[in-house]
């Protein structure tokens, strides 16, 4: 048949897919919205509507987070207290380099 025939009652419609002229009654609308020729019409994929199952992830037993008690240290930065020198020097006083 011709490619440019007339049909009463019909229009030339143009293949999303491959760009080919065809009649309407030949085009089918896809899945995905286009309107394409016989040749491109394909079912959509059944993996697309399995939906999975939810996991119900719990804990076997659980606690709540213990608040955190800070100790007081009660030391005196002295002179002797920053020098480096073991014996002497106050943990959170001392600089390194200093005798």
């Amino acid at each position: 048949m011709k490619k440019n025939h007339f049909i009463s009652g019909e229009w030339n419609v143009t293949c999303d897919v491959c760009s080919k002229k065809i009649k309407a009654h030949e085009a089918r609308q896809r899945w995905d919205g286009f309107i394409v020729c016989p040749d491109d019409m394909e079912q959509r994929h059944p993996q697309d509507f399995v939906k999975a199952q939810t996991d119900k992830i719990s804990v076997p037993f659980q606690r709540p987070i213990p608040t955190y008690i800070f100790v007081d240290v009660p030391y005196i930065c002295t002179i002797d207290g920053v020098t480096g020198v073991v014996g002497y020097a106050v943990a959170g006083c001392s600089i390194v380099g200093n005798a």
